[in-house]
């Protein structure tokens, strides 16, 4: 990665959103930072900045100028939204850890302890409100620009999960449908056009 130094440094916060440096490009003629901003109540992939050269004075500043243009998130502390989140956050460690697992490890007990957690997942979804569940597969525009990044990735394809493990799954299956043909219209489209900050992203936070 060259001269490309991973940090995790939080920049400036607000009520809703985190911005942090993750990564610090010394390369010339390319110097710069590239910022993330996480949301504050799920820790998800919201939107993300390069500002040019090094000075850590301007990106404060213009990451300050950044979030205060944000709104409050649609779906700020909704309770379908960290079933999502949650879905994310372990489909990713899950899919690292069981890639590198020792060959000496417990693979039995490892497997148990994932399972155990889905367990607890599948029980919050199922007492989500009616409202809540449709809110489930009700695919919102933020996540439509930042689908690409891993988080937000895993997050989408939470839905198909946890459908298929919601009781009385047929009262929600219009919208799921719907959900699910708006999900292939977006990849249809984009196939192939993911933006290089987007794949520098998933390799930059989720590479060993």
């Amino acid at each position: 990665m060259g001269n490309r130094k991973k940090v995790n440094i939080s920049l400036i916060k607000n009520s809703y959103f985190d911005a942090r440096v993750l990564l610090i490009d010394q390369t010339e003629p390319y110097t710069g930072a590239f910022i993330v901003i996480f949301r504050r109540d799920t820790n998800e992939t919201y939107k993300t900045l390069c500002i040019n050269g090094l000075d850590q004075n301007k990106w404060v500043n213009e990451a300050k100028k950044f979030i205060m243009q944000l709104n409050k998130p649609i779906d700020w502390k909704r309770p379908h939204r960290y079933c999502i989140a949650i879905f994310a956050k372990r489909a990713i460690t899950e899919s690292s850890f069981l890639v590198n697992i020792n060959r000496e490890s417990d693979t039995r007990q490892i497997l148990h302890g994932i399972t155990a957690s889905r367990c607890v997942l599948i029980k919050k979804a199922n007492k989500l409100s009616f409202e809540e569940k449709v809110q489930l597969f009700t695919l919102k525009d933020w996540e439509k620009k930042q689908y690409s990044y891993e988080d937000i990735y895993h997050g989408l394809y939470a839905r198909e999960y946890l459908y298929k493990r919601l009781y009385h799954k047929e009262k929600f299956k219009k919208y799921y449908l719907e959900f699910d043909q708006q999900l292939q219209a977006l990849l249809d489209r984009d196939l192939g056009n993911r933006e290089m900050s987007d794949i520098f992203y998933s390799e930059l936070i989720f590479s060993d």
